[in-house]
């Protein structure tokens, strides 16, 4: 493998296949993708990576994704964690706004309160898990007014650790 022929797989899926169709060679080799981006340093596959989530887990490789980013300057990260928060793809905005729990950067906050104030529960819940990151009382508040309505306290209950 190398670094153009990786830069080209993940080009080519933007995003991948749903999980519930892709096919397991199609995870093999994004897999050994991202194992070899963590020895291979190219900024390029930053951006990639964020938009190449495709509905559902992609059988428990996306979440590693994370952990390839994060041999990335937070510089580089950040600004494509930007640009995930914004996709017009709920997929790309969920695993940005999980991975983003992993960045608290200000750049963040717009983006994470909107979508935990419109997003699916899904997309909620990982933006306000990513929000509560923040230990600062006005992002606290904010967050509380973006999950004030019905499924805000829903998600709040399934996040938040229950007082004994």
């Amino acid at each position: 493998m190398d670094t153009e022929s990786a830069l080209d797989f993940l080009r080519k899926n933007q995003p991948m296949p749903p999980t519930n169709t892709v096919q397991q060679s199609e995870l093999d080799s994004y897999d050994e993708i991202r194992k070899y981006f963590c020895h291979n340093y190219d900024d390029r596959c930053v951006d990639l990576f964020i938009g190449s989530f495709g509905d559902g887990d992609g059988h428990g490789v996306y979440q590693l994704v994370e952990n390839t980013l994060a041999y990335y300057a937070p510089d580089i990260v950040v600004p494509a964690l930007l640009r995930g928060l914004q996709s017009e793809l709920e997929s790309v905005r969920y695993w940005s706004a999980v991975i983003a729990a992993g960045y608290q950067d200000q750049r963040l906050l717009q983006p994470l309160l909107k979508i935990a104030g419109t997003g699916t529960f899904d997309e909620r819940s990982a933006a306000a898990i990513a929000l509560l990151q923040f230990k600062d009382e006005s992002v606290q508040s904010a967050l509380a007014e973006q999950l004030s309505d019905e499924t805000g306290s829903e998600i709040l209950k399934e996040i938040l650790p229950e007082d004994d």
